[in-house]
Order: structure tokens, then C-alpha cells, then sequence
């Protein structure tokens, strides 16, 4: 399995951190970068979208500013970065979040799990799938 270039988009710094842990623990292959901002990564990801799109990107959609919903909406409107996956990761199980963001272009939505071990099970599913067996451009 090839290295996984991901990006996560969140402004809980912990949270983030957490999963750079689970990644290292469980030794996957994964170059993990860390925006805090969706301006912050809406830059990024748009400007420099011909030589530095990742392979996915976890996006939370609580951050103030640009929250995830309207980053995710940015996203797909521009031809440069529409073609980037996006996996919602957040803390909101609210029906209408996860209808807002499937209509916005996700590519899956996932709660954020609490324990320790549910994250790390969720980074090697994430990792297995998406760096394995998904086919990115």
C-alpha cells in the first residue's frame, strides 16, 4: 500500500491530534497534514490544487469562520478541486448535518468516535480503504 496523502481540516487541536496518534500507533502509511481553519485550507486547496491536492480529506464541519458545510460547498464548485474526496469527521450526528453534507459533495460522514480504540480502527479502515482499494486520480 502506497503512502495516503491526508489532510484534516479542524480547528480542535486535540482532536487532530488524536488521530496523528492512532495513525503512528497503528504504523500506517499516512503523510497527515493539519489545517485549522477552512480559509486555511480553502488556500491551500484551491490555489495550489495542480501540484499539492491530497489523496483525502477529513473535514469537520463545527469550525467557526468557514465552517466544514461551507468549505465542502467551496470545494466542489471549483473545477481546480472539486475532483479532491472528502470525508466529513465531526462531532455532530444531526440528521440534517449529514443531508447538507452528502448534497455538498461528501464522499462519506462519520461521526467522530470517543474511545481511543474506535479511532484507531477507524484510521485503518479509513487508511485500508481509501489507500488500498480506492481508486484516486
Amino acid at each position: 500500500m502506497e503512502q495516503l496523502d491526508l489532510w484534516i481540516v479542524d480547528d480542535d487541536y486535540e482532536d487532530a491530534y488524536a488521530l496523528k496518534r492512532a495513525v503512528e500507533k497503528q504504523n500506517l502509511p499516512v503523510q497527515l497534514t493539519h489545517f485549522n481553519s477552512g480559509e486555511d485550507f480553502m488556500k491551500m486547496a484551491v490555489e495550489e490544487a495542480d501540484t499539492m491536492a491530497p489523496d483525502l480529506v477529513l473535514l469537520d464541519i463545527n469550525m467557526p469562520g468557514l465552517n466544514g458545510l461551507k468549505v465542502l460547498q467551496e470545494l466542489h464548485m471549483s473545477a481546480r478541486s472539486m475532483h479532491i474526496p472528502v470525508v466529513v469527521f465531526t462531532t455532530s450526528d444531526a440528521e440534517n448535518d449529514m443531508r447538507m453534507a452528502y448534497s455538498y459533495g461528501a464522499n462519506a460522514y462519520v461521526v467522530k468516535p470517543v474511545k481511543i480504540a474506535d479511532l484507531e480502527a477507524f484510521a485503518v479502515s479509513l487508511v485500508e480503504f481509501w489507500g488500498r482499494f480506492a481508486r484516486l486520480s
